[in-house]
């Protein structure tokens, strides 16, 4: 099928430019590579079904290095990070980090039982690490782990549902406890659920902040609606039909949609007290790409309209929506690889991995 072919074709060039670029040097403290950067590209190729041993091998030790060779960042006490170029600690760092390491959990086609065994140590760290982001186990997710616990993030919160997706569809727990991911997964997306705003006239979908005055992030609501409609298929969380017209509605329209702008800058901002107790500010800007997220979500949404027996003209007009993601945009989309980050490639190709996640072929055909 074209779709496949498509998707393959842009894995591969990505895969080849990231692993070029990773294996140049080692990384190290005060390396040009960030370890977000590194999550983002180890979760990319770990999930491509065409990743080779001996691309493999150039993965796994640059895994061990972020945790042997990096200094982690400490606050109150607890690791919240790596000491990673001028980056302020961050909660997607640390997720990005999960989702790369359940990736790698999955690979039992490429890691020995010894690697197994530490990278299940490695996540281990992490999700201790991410729990920082999490004071207040209500769901709600803050980019900061200083600052004001109630400062919840949609952004990180949306990011933090796709990342405990992935551990529970591969299996893993968090910290053992499998009764807790599923809470978690519950619990972030109700949070999740409760900040969807719908004011009409193009005010629907997701701010960056509950209470935040300035317009809906429209991109933002291509992953999040994408997660919310998959702890509805895998989990069994309650989605309301307000988000299913608007995620449909949203998606179907993308067989209009151009490649650029390839993303929406979103920045989030908190104050603290130092170590001295001195009043900081804490500031950060995040690129939010749709190009990935949306071929995530019409997979994940494919999977909807499927088992809720929709009429055949949606599950067409997904398919069209995706066939043009993939097809028309793939030179633009390319072309733009050519010159983006590693990183941006990463969070790309990990996007383009959705297809041909296990079972997708069953809705396409």
């Amino acid at each position: 099928m074209e779709i496949f072919q498509a998707s393959d074709a842009g894995l591969d060039r990505i895969r080849r430019d990231v692993l070029a670029a990773v294996s140049k040097g080692p990384l190290r403290k005060n390396a040009d590579v960030s370890v977000w950067e590194v999550a983002q590209v180890s979760a990319a190729v770990l999930r491509d079904p065409k990743l080779s041993p001996v691309d493999f091998r150039i993965i796994s030790p640059m895994l061990d290095r972020v945790f042997t060779d990096i200094d982690f960042q400490f606050w109150d006490g607890k690791r919240v990070g790596w000491a990673d170029l001028n980056f302020w600690p961050n909660a997607e760092t640390v997720l990005w980090m999960i989702i790369a390491l359940s990736a790698a959990h999955q690979r039992t086609d490429l890691t020995s039982e010894e690697e197994r065994i530490r990278f299940a140590e490695y996540l281990s760290i992490v999700e201790e690490m991410a729990e920082s982001y999490y004071p207040l186990r209500d769901g709600g997710w803050n980019m900061f782990s200083f600052g004001p616990p109630t400062h919840h993030y949609v952004s990180t919160a949306g990011l933090a549902l796709h990342t405990l997706l992935q551990l529970h569809s591969t299996g893993l727990c968090w910290r053992g406890d499998c009764n807790t991911l599923k809470k978690m997964i519950t619990d972030t997306a109700r949070w999740l659920t409760e900040a969807f705003v719908d004011e009409g006239e193009g005010a629907v979908g997701w701010r960056r902040l509950p209470d935040d005055e300035l317009p809906v992030v429209s991109d933002l609501s291509i992953s999040i609606s994408g997660s919310l409609v998959r702890a509805h298929l895998d989990v069994g969380v309650p989605l309301p039909d307000r988000i299913v017209s608007s995620a449909l509605q949203q998606l179907t329209e993308f067989r209009l949609r151009s490649y650029h702008p390839a993303y929406q800058e979103i920045t989030d901002g908190v104050k603290y007290a130092d170590s001295e107790g001195r009043t900081q500010r804490a500031l950060l800007t995040m690129r939010v790409m749709w190009y990935p997220w949306a071929i995530e979500g019409l997979v994940n949404w494919l999977r909807y309209v499927d088992r809720r027996n929709y009429p055949p003209e949606m599950k067409r007009a997904l398919e069209r929506s995706l066939g043009h993601v993939l097809i028309t945009l793939s030179n633009a989309m390319l072309a733009d690889m050519g010159i983006a980050p590693k990183w941006v490639e990463g969070e790309t190709g990990y996007g383009l991995g959705a297809v041909r996640r296990e079972g997708l072929t069953k809705w396409l055909r």
